[in-house]
């Protein structure tokens, strides 16, 4: 196979030259498209954060203003994940 580049070959100088601009801009509209992925899922990722923040602030209301003492109790565990705020009796964890 020949060598089609010869020294001082304008063409080819040309030609690389545009392969090169074009490269250099394909490969920034995937870094273009991958930084918009990634802003997506941050935004995902914070909007999930502030519903379970939501959640978790409404269930402790629930559980604050019941009228009967509430404890939420992990069940594999037995560990007390929440309860109620005020002074009413505290159940026990239940018996695996």
């Amino acid at each position: 196979m020949t060598n089609l580049r010869t020294e001082g070959d304008e063409r080819y100088d040309d030609v690389a030259a545009v392969l090169a601009g074009a490269a250099a801009e394909r490969v920034q509209g995937f870094v273009t498209a991958y930084n918009a992925v990634l802003d997506a899922d941050e935004l995902r990722r914070r909007q999930a954060e502030v519903s379970i923040a939501q959640a978790q602030a409404s269930l402790q209301r629930i559980i604050d203003t019941a009228p009967l003492a509430i404890a939420l109790f992990d069940a594999a565990s037995g560990r007390l994940e929440r309860a109620a705020s005020g002074p009413r009796a505290m159940p026990r964890a239940p018996r695996p």
